[in-house]
């Protein structure tokens, strides 16, 4: 039958209709691809495209012996050849359509072939879609005539293209292949949703679909899509926030705009025409990676550091940097953690990899370097140039910053894309670090321009502030002058003369101070002490000491109104009465040493603190540790102990005292004044005895039900003395060290705690925080006449604190109630399986991510495995397979819930733990389901099996394994574990790690000194060694001091831990018996550098070089010996003799660099 005219017209619309949707697809596909990108896709516009390179990967998969069965996609390209028949019979579209179907099919396969990885996973995907396309020649009849399901080809259409689309949007990633196990998830969730939709959209063809349907079809997919990357948007800001909360690692954003404000001048011209800094700063340039600034102190390396910083940030180079000072106490741990976030926070595909780590392992990520510096090395592969910038390295503790010097240079030499710039002063063991790896630049000796302009620019605003006629003002500018040339490099010389000259009252006593200016730094100090002691009353000289002392040794810097409160309290004052009345001026009083830095007291620069304590302030030093470590306890209890904590005060009383600000001070002094007690001097016993008694009387906690677990040695001063005070200390530390880990300051979990504190101040903390919260407004929109902007301005903007004892944020605090309540979510297990049979319902996981595993492995339709919840598991291989898991995500509560399951197969879940390193419940309770087995005490297999435990401890290093099995473990066995001790130590110096080692394999003490030590000189490993052992001053008796140092002599001869031997009693010709050898003859058969510069140190420490066993060739007539002239230009004889004189001699003023140690007597 022939169709009318206005039958065909209407065919030609709709075809014409249908031919545009078409067309607009590929047009909204193509908008991915902007003319001028590599993706062309018109030359391959048949399914014979593809399968040329389908062969052409096959070969070259053979020939790598990488073969795959590409069998499993065919389904997918049958259905994509007949989906092209169709709509090139039907549609009859142009070949630019075919085009897309079949070009970025063959594009896909060809990039990802280059990993195998990403070609594995796309195979898998490409079947999957493969499996839910319709098979189209079944529907050639259902085309015929129905111009309507035309439309229902350009919804499949679409879907192919979102399909290409995601997969080379995926690899349009320039580090995909890097980034893959990250970015890879994102990528397959929403190919998920397109499979889902192409499912879906099969319905369309089963009968009659109006035109609404394919419309609604068209708005579900895009609906779909969008809603997949919000969802998943959402999701990995909360993982990711969740990490952050976790770790808390301290960015430096907020000091760098800090040093911005406070910035006088931000020229340093003269570094930017340096040429070594030019080549550094060149992003293209890869001849100069690393570049230090070294300064004395006071130089303006951080200022310089913070334009530098600022210069590198306006280009969007990738950086991270950090501001480190002494204060802080930044861990090197604690610096990587801050570099990594830096950089994922500017870069969110990385983020995903961070979040990996955190969830797969958490407890090396947040203990172990070396883990930190891998997965900061990951996040920088294939980056572009990145910089790194540390700044005041000199401030951390000596044996840290060379860990962490250490690090950021093995990861400099693993990836070149990084430069790295460190800046501080020349310290001995930095200078070794850097030496012959960069030529520092000496910021002091090319900085007196800028310090000239600086001062000009502080004399302009003074004139200009005290309004001085032109004569006075032109006089002021010519006085301060003289302040830069007498500065020499010292930046804060010039700040701190101008800050004094500010200061004076008239013309006069500026003409009087710059005619007699201080002689360098130290001077300048000594004069504002001078001028504390001699031009203050006796209370406010008193006063001063006590802010002095506050600033220098609290544990964290303190806010005005907290120094102000404390020392109001030692005055004798009433807290009660807050701090609202209290006008002390702390930078007045004690001169411009202080300055009050987000909001915070603290001193200008590190090298206050250091001399403050130094014989240079005074005979002793201005401040003792001891003493004023006494005062702050002092303050703590006696603040501790007045009306304002008392159980019984009435609301309104309680409430009154918070707006007086009465509480200022109380986070710091419940948290901190056991830390005081144990560092304070035991000279000022009596009065420290008194207050502690006055807190006794006024806190004891009547229903105290806990123990007394605490070791701690600070306390034993008290105990013969006053045994009851001793009792309440060991409790409180007992309490304060449970509380730490494992209790919340919450209303929920008061009953956990309440009656394990031996005080009260726990529960009035309570009490006193929740009234704090209470009073403030819930809303942002105020209540008329509320007090929320007086009390942030007596207790901070952070007012809502985290309940956790060890958390930062216990003091920190957050700004808002729901940023609290987000981060709580850290301290507890939030998401929860939603299968009510499952242990995990209740239980819940730490992070969504976990949950997602759980989920994943027990509670999908189409297990490989026929693995469920533990009521339903068969056989016992699937019970240990379950435990395993249960292991491995630390559920204890699971494992016992199994306890008996568990006991079966406890050797492997134990071995599995320590593996993983799970918490010390799992270890504890698997450690005694092992010890409690037979077969542990069964012979050669009990040591087998103890053997294996010891050793992947030791591997692993894993604390409480060394802590619980040696307290019935065999004297023998323990003879048989001493070499996995020692290798133990060779892993992961730590102190503990010695303390509970040592006492194991004490019977072979030779292995212990041979793990402990370096195998060869290594400043990194020697500083670490060190570190350990002046925390273990006691540990070891004259016999094993003497075989440490025989065992140096042998290996890596270090002159410093020589020192702490000699120190601690060992002799330097320390020998088992006459025919045994003394260290220098042992170290008398080396050839190198090193070891006759340990023979020196030996020499000039009194070894005899006549001492040697019987029967042997003499010491001079030895290789070392033998090579002394060649290598220190001084013959043996002679070196004897010289050693001998400045034994007699010891002030000579070259002893320095043959003694390794600095002139101060201190170990280099």
């Amino acid at each position: 039958m022939i169709p009318s005219s206005d039958e065909h017209t209407d065919r030609m619309t709709c075809s014409t209709t249908v031919t545009d949707a078409f067309e607009s697809a590929k047009d909204d596909f193509l908008l991915n691809f902007p003319k001028g990108s590599n993706y062309d896709f018109s030359n391959f516009s048949t399914i014979d495209d593809v399968y040329n390179a389908t062969d052409q990967i096959q070969k070259d998969q053979a020939k790598s012996g990488t073969l795959r069965n590409l069998g499993k996609i065919q389904p997918f390209l049958e259905c994509l050849s007949s989906y092209a028949k169709v709509i090139d019979t039907f549609v009859q579209v142009k070949p630019d359509i075919l085009a897309l179907i079949w070009g970025p099919v063959r594009l896909v396969l060809l990039i990802s072939s280059t990993y195998m990885k990403a070609f594995d996973k796309l195979l898998d995907v490409i079947s999957q879609i493969g499996a839910a396309l319709p098979a189209f020649q079944k529907y050639a009849g259902l085309f015929k005539g129905n111009t309507q399901i035309h439309q229902v080809l350009c919804v499949f259409f679409r879907d192919i293209l979102d399909f290409h689309a995601i997969v080379l949007g995926f690899f349009k990633h320039k580090k995909w292949s890097i980034l893959f196990e990250s970015l890879w998830p994102r990528y397959a969730g929403k190919l998920k949703v397109v499979q889902d939709n192409i499912t879906k959209h099969r319905m369309l063809m089963q009968g009659e679909v109006t035109i609404a349907e394919i419309a609604e079809a068209h708005s579900a997919r895009t609906r779909s899509l969008e809603e997949y990357e919000r969802s998943h948007e959402f999701q990995q800001r909360q993982d990711f926030d969740m990490v952050f909360a976790s770790l808390a690692p301290n960015l430096y954003d907020e000091e760098l705009e800090r040093l911005k404000e406070k910035c006088v001048i931000d020229s340093a011209s003269w570094l930017s025409s340096n040429p070594q800094f030019q080549q550094w700063f060149d992003a293209s340039d890869d001849s100069i990676r690393l570049l230090w600034l070294e300064g004395i102190p006071g130089a303006g390396k951080t200022y310089l550091s913070s334009i530098i910083i600022r210069q590198i940030a306006s280009r969007k180079d990738p950086l991270a940097f950090a501001f480190l000072n002494y204060r802080q106490k930044t861990s090197p741990l604690g610096v990587l953690h801050s570099l990594a976030f830096q950089i994922v926070l500017d870069n969110k595909d990385l983020q995903p990899k961070l979040v990996s780590a955190y969830d797969k392992s958490f407890r090396k990520l947040t203990s172990s370097v070396e883990f930190a510096k891998d997965l900061l090395k990951d996040l920088l592969v294939g980056s572009s140039t990145t910089y790194i910038v540390l700044d005041g390295l000199d401030e951390m503790r000596d044996s840290e910053r060379v860990i962490l010097v250490q690090a950021l240079l093995d990861l400099q030499d693993q990836r070149k894309s990084l430069k790295l710039l460190i800046a501080s002063r020349a310290e001995h063991d930095i200078s070794r670090l850097l030496s012959g790896k960069v030529e520092p630049i000496r910021v002091h000796e090319a900085n007196h321009y800028d310090i000239q302009t600086y001062v000009d620019r502080r004399a302009l605003t003074l004139i200009s502030d005290l309004g001085l006629d032109l004569e006075v003002g032109n006089e002021m500018s010519q006085l301060m002058k003289p302040v830069a040339t007498n500065a020499r490099g010292m930046f804060l010389y010039a700040r701190l003369l101008c800050d004094t000259l500010v200061l004076m009252g008239d013309l006069d006593s500026v003409r009087e101070e710059v005619n007699n200016l201080p002689n360098g730094l130290d001077e300048a100090y000594g004069r504002i002490l001078s001028r504390i002691d001699d031009n203050l009353s006796e209370r406010e000289r008193e006063e001063a000491r006590e802010i002095l002392g506050l600033v220098a040794c609290s544990a964290v810097p303190l806010s005005k109104t907290e120094i102000q409160l404390a020392v109001s309290t030692s005055r004798g004052g009433n807290p009660s009465r807050g701090c609202r009345r209290l006008f002390l001026d702390l930078i007045q009083r004690c001169g411009p040493i202080l300055e009050e830095i987000d909001g915070s007291i603290q001193f200008v620069h590190f090298s206050i603190h250091e001399f403050l304590f130094s014989t240079q302030s005074a005979p002793g030093g201005y401040l003792q540790d001891a003493d004023v470590n006494a005062s702050l306890v002092s303050m703590c209890l006696r603040y501790l102990s007045s009306e304002c904590f008392d159980a019984d005060l009435s609301d309104d009383v309680l409430q009154s005292n918070i707006m007086s600000g009465a509480y200022v001070f109380e986070g710091y002094a419940c948290l901190y004044w056991l830390r005081h007690v144990k560092k304070a001097g035991a000279a000022r016993n009596r009065d420290l005895l008194a207050d502690l008694r006055q807190l006794m009387t006024a806190r004891r906690n009547t229903g105290f039900s806990g123990d007394a677990a605490s070791s701690s040695k600070e306390f034993d001063r008290f105990k013969d003395a006053q045994p009851d005070i001793f009792d309440v200390l060991i409790q409180a530390d007992t309490f304060a060290r449970r509380r730490w880990r494992e209790f919340c300051l919450s209303d929920n979990d008061l009953s956990d705690w309440e009656y394990l504190d031996p005080l009260t101040l726990s529960g009035a903390q309570l009490r006193i925080r929740r009234s704090l919260e209470s009073a403030l407004c819930e809303t942002k929109s105020h209540r008329h006449s509320c007090q929320c902007s007086s009390l942030k301005s007596l207790y901070g903007e952070h007012i809502y604190k985290c309940g956790r004892y060890g958390c930062p944020f216990y003091r920190i605090g957050f700004k808002t109630q729901a940023q609290r309540n987000q981060h709580m979510k850290v301290h507890t297990r939030p998401y929860k399986c939603d299968q009510e049979d499952c242990p995990f319902f209740e239980l819940g996981f730490r992070t969504q991510a976990l949950l997602n595993v759980h989920l994943k492995h027990y509670h999908t339709d189409n297990l490989a495995r026929s693995k469920t919840m533990p009521r339903k598991l068969g056989s016992d291989a699937e019970m240990a397979s379950f435990l395993e898991d249960a292991v491995k995500a630390d559920d204890f509560e699971t494992i016992l819930d199994l306890s008996e399951e568990a006991r079966k197969c406890c050797v492997e879940l134990l071995l599995t733990a320590i593996k993983e390193g799970s918490s010390s419940a799992i270890l504890h309770f698997l450690m005694g389901q092992v010890k409690s087995e037979d077969s542990f005490r069964l012979g050669s297999r009990s040591r087998s099996l103890g053997n294996d435990i010891f050793r992947t401890a030791a591997e692993m290093v894993n604390l409480e394994v060394f802590r619980f099995f040696p307290l019935k473990t065999d004297p023998y066995s323990l003879y048989l574990f001493s070499r996995s001790f020692a290798k133990a130590l060779t892993m992961e110096r730590s102190a503990e790690l010695i303390k509970l080692v040592f006492p194991l394999c004490r019977v072979r003490a030779e292995w212990f000194f041979n793990g402990l030590h370096p195998s060869r000189p290594d400043i990194h490993e020697e500083a670490l060694v060190l570190e350990c052992l002046h925390r273990l001053p006691n540990l070891f008796n004259e016999r094993e001091l003497e075989l440490g140092l025989r065992t140096l002599a042998s290996g890596c001869c270090s002159i410093p831990i020589a020192t702490f031997y000699l120190a601690q009693g060992a002799n330097v010709d320390g020998r088992n018996n006459l025919t045994a050898y003394t260290p220098l003859f042992i170290a008398s058969g080396k050839d190198s550098m090193e070891a006759l510069q340990f023979m020196r140190f030996l020499l000039e420490n009194g070894a005899d070089p006549e001492a040697q066993p019987p029967n042997r060739p003499k010491l001079s007539t030895r290789i070392g010996p033998k090579n002394c002239l060649r290598r220190l230009g001084i013959s043996w004889n002679a070196l004897v003799a010289q050693a001998s004189r400045r034994r007699d001699n010891p002030n000579r003023s070259d002893t320095t660099s043959n003694t390794g140690q600095r002139p101060n007597g201190q170990p280099l």
